[in-house]
């Protein structure tokens, strides 16, 4: 989500984009020439994000694809254009899952089972992909309702939340029966060209990058993204965790790993120039976030309190599970920098207060 303090206004001028206007149609399968043999589409995930792009590497008579897009009629519609007019009757080598994510990963089942093609994806995102497809059960059902109860929403709130949790599993398609594992430092050949594995986290548990050395290139995903930022969030399943210093971290550590000269290809929007700019930008807004989200907790406030100094767009009703979680996110950050403590009423919401 944008937060009040990174906006993409300032940065988005320092960042070079390459293609101008010249960008692929959203989901009529039409693609556009990154380089030679790396093709750029876009599938239609609708609300605000809009698109996801993928990625489609050509090398003799293979191809290998980056990420899917959701299970919809859609995205399939889109994929069967490709397949006919793009891929044809070459053969499939492997699809790569950046993360677990139903815009990314929702139609690996699918593609898997239509080409015979492998599905590479790291541990933590199969977990992921996998507990997403299987849907809502009883206790899941229990444990998310305490979880958003805690950051201080009303039942209609909660209620409404709950709907859309439970609708995400149609998002992603039965998965593969089996995955191959990739992890980080991993040397992967697509295209006919070596990539290395980059791992990021924070907006999901073991998002994988991928870097051409050669070609100067960096495949981002979600984890650097030109003109938004990607939500952070705690969530229900691991409802302790701290995914907004692993973020940070990590950004961090892709700054010191990936140069500066790279083109930048982004799950959502459009590829770019200036990766350190923008991770520098993306790094002093987060800690803008947690200097503000202090400054709140100087008197004790639930999650919900901090929306309105964390967030630059109005909290409705269908974003505020997101709103929650990356609130909750800055809170434990917080926390782990011994800056904040929390407690727990009677009622199971919680309260967060400044040590």
């Amino acid at each position: 989500m944008d937060s009040q303090a990174e906006s993409s206004a300032g940065t988005e001028k320092l960042l070079s984009f390459p293609f101008g206007e010249n960008v692929p149609c959203i989901g009529d399968g039409s693609t556009i020439e990154v380089l030679d043999n790396l093709l750029w589409a876009r599938m239609p995930v609708g609300g605000g994000l809009k698109s996801v792009n993928i990625w489609l590497f050509h090398h003799e008579v293979c191809w290998d694809i980056i990420d899917t897009g959701i299970n919809s009629p859609a995205t399939v519609a889109a994929w069967n254009e490709i397949f006919a007019s793009t891929i044809q009757s070459q053969a499939v080598n492997s699809l790569v899952l950046t993360h677990g994510h139903p815009d990314h990963g929702g139609l690996a089942g699918w593609i898997s089972r239509c080409r015979g093609a492998p599905v590479l994806i790291t541990m933590k995102e199969e977990t992921e992909l996998v507990a997403l497809a299987m849907g809502m059960s009883q206790e899941r059902d229990a444990r998310q309702t305490a979880f958003f109860r805690a950051a201080g929403g009303s039942d209609a709130l909660i209620e409404a939340n709950m709907e859309l949790q439970r609708s995400y599993s149609g998002l992603v398609c039965t998965p593969p029966t089996k995955f191959e594992r990739i992890a980080a430092g991993d040397k992967l050949t697509l295209g006919g060209d070596a990539w290395q594995v980059v791992i990021g986290s924070g907006h999901s548990p073991e998002h994988a990058c991928l870097y051409n050395h050669k070609k100067r290139l960096f495949i981002a995903g979600d984890q650097v993204l030109p003109k938004i930022t990607p939500n952070v969030s705690v969530r229900a399943h691991n409802p302790e965790a701290d995914p907004m210093t692993n973020w940070l971290s990590s950004l961090a550590r892709i700054k010191s790993e990936i140069p500066d000269d790279v083109l930048v290809l982004p799950s959502h929007g459009d590829p770019y120039r200036g990766l350190h700019t923008r991770i520098d930008a993306l790094i002093d807004g987060h800690e803008q976030d947690l200097k503000n989200a202090l400054a709140e907790i100087q008197e004790p406030r639930r999650v919900i309190d901090l929306f309105t100094v964390l967030f630059n767009r109005e909290v409705t009703e269908s974003i505020y599970g997101l709103a929650a979680g990356e609130a909750l996110a800055n809170l434990h950050c917080l926390r782990t920098r011994g800056q904040a403590t929390r407690k727990i009423d009677a009622e199971g919401v919680a309260w967060w207060q400044a040590t």
